[in-house]
């Protein structure tokens, strides 16, 4: 495999040695589809409700098949226009800034163009391939999905690891079940009205054990409404610590199935200068 970029934060930690210790999670080969669906109805909250997503045909297949020298054949290509940070979706450590300032100590006026980011844009984030463990604090909680705005902080997640009887390694992706995934396809009002999310506390005590990707089955990795803008977990781990965040991860089959530890696989889109890319995470088991 290719050397991670300089600007790939915690991922640089990926090595052909990480990845062939994190293979030693496969046992069965089952594999989990950890995406959901993206389409013009997919549920959303702000900013993405203003861009939505469109998809529009540039080529005719009707017209093409009439055309002698293609002797019946045609084709049917498309255009996308929408948010890269809806339905299952990965935010690059540019995404997020605080005081004007990015990830690696530069600003806004130094880095961003028209054209997008020039540094640490999701073009720099490398395969992710790691050892998973899934924490259902949902589960922890004796609930089937912790209520909107709930800050999931230390004590919360301790539980939840205690409740899986496995270890965090340094290394290791990070996947919290709050059961609000359910909503995405059966209560869209409900979904987007708010979601649990990762308080500061919480994403410095992932952090500090090592984690280096944190994903999650909610709309964004902080509480809905933000319960305080000094202390986020978007700032914590994208801007101070390097760590990428996965959004809207499918995460209910892995729970029924009583999985604590996988082998994590997510390909982001090399979107130049992008702050985030759709994609489409798997786990093995």
């Amino acid at each position: 495999m290719s050397e991670p970029s300089p600007d790939s934060g915690a991922l640089r930690a990926i090595t052909p040695a990480s990845v062939l210790a994190a293979l030693g999670c496969i046992r069965t080969g089952k594999v989990y589809d950890l995406g959901v669906d993206l389409g013009p109805d997919t549920p959303r909250l702000p900013p993405e409700v203003l861009v939505g997503f469109r998809m529009e045909p540039y080529l005719d297949p009707a017209r093409l098949r009439a055309l002698p020298e293609l002797q019946g054949n045609s084709f049917s290509n498309e255009t996308i226009t929408g948010g890269l940070h809806q339905s299952t979706h990965l935010d690059a450590l540019i995404h997020a800034q605080r005081h004007g300032r990015v990830y690696g100590g530069g600003t806004i006026e130094e880095w961003l163009t028209p054209r997008g980011w020039r540094r640490y844009g999701v073009e720099t984030v490398p395969p992710i391939v790691t050892r998973a463990v899934l924490l259902d604090v949902a589960a922890a909680r004796g609930e089937e999905r912790v209520p909107d705005g709930v800050a999931i902080g230390p004590e919360a997640l301790a539980a939840a690891l205690d409740r899986a009887k496995v270890a965090l390694r340094p290394g290791d992706t990070v996947l919290v079940r709050t059961g609000k995934i359910r909503q995405y396809t059966t209560d869209r009002p409900g979904f987007e009205a708010g979601c649990p999310g990762l308080s500061g506390e919480g994403a410095r005590w992932l952090a500090d054990r090592g984690m280096i990707c944190f994903a999650l089955d909610t709309t964004s990795a902080d509480p809905s409404p933000v319960p305080d803008w000094n202390d986020t977990a978007h700032e914590v781990l994208l801007i101070q610590r390097g760590i990428p965040i996965v959004e809207n991860v499918f995460l209910e089959e892995l729970a029924r199935d009583g999985v604590h530890e996988c082998l994590f696989i997510c390909l982001p889109l090399r979107i130049q200068g992008a702050t985030g890319s759709w994609v489409r995470p798997i786990a093995i088991v």
